[in-house]
Formats: structure tokens, sequence, C-alpha cells
């Protein structure tokens, strides 16, 4: 990404990607993956994300995004192999990318949820940076409106402070282009969703009550 504002440590958006990690890797998948397979433990990225992948897919049922945001759990996945795709090192993405959907096209969901996103987003990096942005957002917003909002007591860290400034000033950019016209743009649509989830108001009057001070040094 252009910079790392939005990598919060501990919160709820990088969790639920975590959970598309871990929670259903598809340790019987070898001869699926075996293409990406390594000796080398540090090379080992391809093959994790292929099981994983595979996982997910099958147990698509299964994914837990809170019931708020399960409506959107094709997006979520969309970007969460995107996600770990682009941040892979020595392959060829296009043919791990091109490896992958074909496994999409073989499981029970795949007319639920597609892969259209994923091939998107690999030539539409911009704009993925964007959608995933605001659609974190939605997963990120009520634990920070209960911390720091609502609570006066518990000052936000200068990342924390930093993440909400910057993805509001996001959504004013996005509002500013995409309201009252019908943009298909995939970050207007996620604007427009994430509004089914949480009021406008609500989403543009996050803030930190207060923020932590640096230590002297």
């Amino acid at each position: 990404m252009d910079d790392d504002y939005d990598n919060i440590p501990n919160s709820p958006a990088i969790r639920y990607y975590n959970m598309l990690d871990d929670d259903f890797i598809g340790h019987d998948k070898h001869t699926e993956c075996s293409q990406f397979y390594s000796i080398s433990v540090k090379d080992m990225d391809a093959y994790k994300l292929c099981m994983s992948f595979i996982g997910n897919l099958e147990n698509y049922d299964k994914l837990n995004f809170s019931i708020k945001h399960n409506v959107y759990k094709c997006h979520y996945l969309n970007l969460w192999a995107y996600d770990r795709l682009s941040k892979i090192q020595g392959i060829d993405k296009t043919t791990m990318m091109s490896s992958l959907l074909k496994h999409w096209g073989k499981y029970e969901y795949k007319d639920e949820c597609s892969g259209g996103d994923f091939v998107y987003y690999n030539t539409n990096n911009a704009d993925y940076i964007k959608t995933k942005r605001i659609y974190d957002y939605a997963l990120n917003y009520d634990k920070f409106q209960l911390l720091y909002k609502q609570n006066n007591n518990i000052p936000c860290t200068k990342k924390q402070d930093e993440y909400i400034r910057k993805i509001l000033s996001l959504i004013q950019e996005v509002r500013t282009e995409c309201e009252g016209t019908q943009s298909f743009k995939h970050y207007c649509v996620a604007w427009a969703n994430i509004q089914k989830i949480y009021s406008k108001d609500e989403l543009l009057n996050l803030e930190c009550k207060s923020v932590e001070e640096e230590d002297p040094p």
C-alpha cells in the first residue's frame, strides 16, 4: 500500500484477515497446492495462501465476520485473497491467480461469491487500496467507537488517531467523487454498502477524545 496508516495491531480488520489465513487452512489439500510447495520455510507463503484459500472456499458458509458484516463476506474474501497474493515475493502472481481462480470455480458457493473482484484488484491497485480501507473501516468501527469516542478515559495512540483522521479524509474524498452519481467503482460501492451497516453520521463523526502524549526523549 502507499503507506501503512491502516496497519493497526490487534484491530478487528487485521484479526478477521488472520482468521482467513488460519481457521480453515486445507491441510489435506497438498495435491491441489503442490505447485507452490517449497522445501524452504521462508518461501512457503504461496503454498500457505493456496491451502488457506481452498479451505475458505470449502467452508464459505462458516466464514464469520459478525452478524453485521457477514452480508459482505464475499467482498472480504476477495480483498483478503488479493492482499495476501500482492505481498508474496518470488512467484509469478498471474500464474498463481489463475490457479486460485480455477479452484474458485469448482466450489459449491461459486455462484454466491465469485472471484471477479480479485481479478479486478490485480489491474486496479489504487481502487483496491481505497476499497479495502473503506470495508476495513466498517470492521474496525465498533471497537474504535466504543473505546475512543464513548469512553473519555481511554486515549488513542498516535497511530490510532492518525488512522481515524486519514480514513475520514479518504471517505470525504470518496464522497465527493461518488455521491450523487451512479458510479460502479468498487470503492463507491464499498462506501454505499457500509452505510447499510452504520449511518453516514456515525461513520463521519468518529474521533479520538484524547491522544496519548509521547514520552519525552
